[in-house]
């Protein structure tokens, strides 16, 4: 059974969150099909896998790992978790280089629980990549496809201490050994870092050789000097310190079971006969 949460991002005459009922949208389309309309364009998420949430935002991915984008409700905390596959609809917009749905009501959460796609492994130089269109811009001379939205795995050391970065958001950099400097300067005297930007409150000591697990995208940093502008900067964005790790582990032990029994799918006239999987923790 489908629940409902509440997002307030918009509001009536007597100030209350307008909800949306409890169905999914039936304009949806595909993820990738989205980050082709232009911003402004009214889009339907139907039945997408929750796979990050930090506070007002959230990240939605295609369960076969072909796209993926974020939604956000400023202000009003989204009261969803990574494993939800939700269905939602919204105004198309960018944010800081990254294609964004804004939350027009509630979000409907069909199932909850769901292995999460298994992440992408990727070399730092293809994390984000180029621009997909005219739309949906990436990095300028990242080669690869654009990834923004994708949840991925590297490999490497880590090569900063924790810092706050220009957003209040903690963060450090971590390097799989291609050597990405994005202008980024720490440490005394000031030097350019070295690696990707990885968002977490848990970092594994510098020189340590962990595995990464998170969604790409994109933040921009402040300029040099006043006459330069904010630049891009690719980053891993962790949903949990599980999702930083030594190689041979893949965080808390999963087991899998197996049932068997009648189920009635959505929208189905009748009972038909299935196989489900599940887990347990």
């Amino acid at each position: 059974m489908s629940r409902v949460t509440s997002i307030a991002s918009e509001q009536d005459e007597e100030n209350k969150p307008r909800v949306l009922p409890t169905r999914p949208p039936t304009n949806s389309t595909s993820i990738g099909a989205i980050k082709f309309l232009p911003d402004g364009a009214e889009v339907s998420i139907s039945q997408k896998i929750v796979t990050y949430v930090q506070e007002d935002k959230l990240y939605v991915q295609e369960m076969d790992r072909s796209s993926a984008i974020r939604a956000a409700s400023p202000g009003f905390p989204i009261m969803v978790s990574p494993g939800d596959v939700v269905s939602f609809s919204g105004t198309l917009r960018t944010v800081d280089m990254e294609r964004e749905i804004l939350f027009d009501g509630s979000i409907v959460v069909h199932i909850s629980d769901v292995p999460l796609p298994d992440a992408l492994g990727m070399n730092e130089k293809f994390i984000v990549g180029g621009p997909l269109n005219a739309f949906t811009p990436g990095i300028p001379d990242c080669p690869g496809i654009n990834t923004v939205g994708l949840r991925a795995q590297i490999w490497g050391r880590a090569t900063s201490e924790l810092f706050v970065d220009e957003t209040g958001d903690w963060c450090f950099y971590f390097d799989d050994g291609s050597n990405i400097q994005d202008g980024t300067l720490r440490g005394y005297p000031s030097q350019k870092t070295k690696g990707v930007r990885v968002y977490s409150y848990m970092p594994p000591t510098v020189g340590d050789f962990k595995i990464v697990r998170g969604v790409c995208g994109i933040t921009l940093r402040q300029p040099v000097s006043p006459e330069t502008e904010r630049q891009p900067v690719r980053v891993i964005r962790t949903g949990s310190h599980y999702d930083i790790f030594d190689p041979g582990t893949v965080g808390p032990p999963i087991e899998t079971d197996q049932i068997t029994g009648t189920v009635r799918l959505v929208g189905a006239v009748n009972p038909q006969k299935a196989r489900v999987y599940s887990t347990k923790t």
